[in-house]
């Protein structure tokens, strides 16, 4: 799998260039999905993350990718290679991922992983995630809100979380 996180544009130095990312699988056929699983991402010179995950699933069905960064938003993908014209805008209903036996090369890298549901993650954007970075701003020795990975807790990362949240609110207006 290949990953592109909001606000990480480069590889992270040194440890910072690893993530544990969660991934599961949902069979459009069966309507059942995997469990997690949790791979170890590193990062490229470009800021593109790369690692991998082994499921055992019948190769005759379509799937539907779920991811979940550990700073991030959950992100629904149903395309193999998929593409967004504005950062976080992607989204999809039915799964048309195939797979094959062995492996599988999936680039998610033309969509943008959201930044914004901190460690102890609840699956959303809250006063806790925004909280956690205006409380620790200017410290290096949390990195529970350094969300673009350049070692310190400062306001790019909370802009990049509310930038997620301009960009939720204009999923929501679309949809209506």
């Amino acid at each position: 799998l290949k990953l592109k996180f909001q606000g990480i544009t480069s590889k992270p130095a040194g440890v910072l260039s690893k993530l544990n990312v969660k991934v599961k699988l949902f069979n459009e056929t069966t309507e059942k999905a995997t469990d997690y699983k949790t791979a170890e991402f590193t990062a490229d010179d470009s800021g593109i993350w790369s690692g991998q995950a082994s499921f055992d699933v019948n190769v005759n069905n379509k799937y539907i990718l779920y991811v979940k960064g550990p700073y991030h938003i959950q992100k629904k993908v149903c395309d193999e290679k998929p593409t967004e014209t504005a950062g976080g805008t992607y989204s999809c209903d039915k799964g048309k991922i195939t797979l094959t036996a062995g492996n599988n090369s999936l680039d998610l890298s033309g969509i943008v992983l959201l930044a914004g549901d901190l460690p102890d993650q609840d699956g959303t954007i809250n006063a806790y995630d925004t909280s956690l970075i205006r409380n620790n701003l200017g410290k290096t020795d949390n990195d529970k809100c350094d969300v673009n990975r350049d070692g310190k807790c400062d306001t790019q990362d909370y802009s990049l979380i509310i930038s997620t949240l301009s960009v939720s609110s204009v999923i929501i207006i679309l949809q209506v």
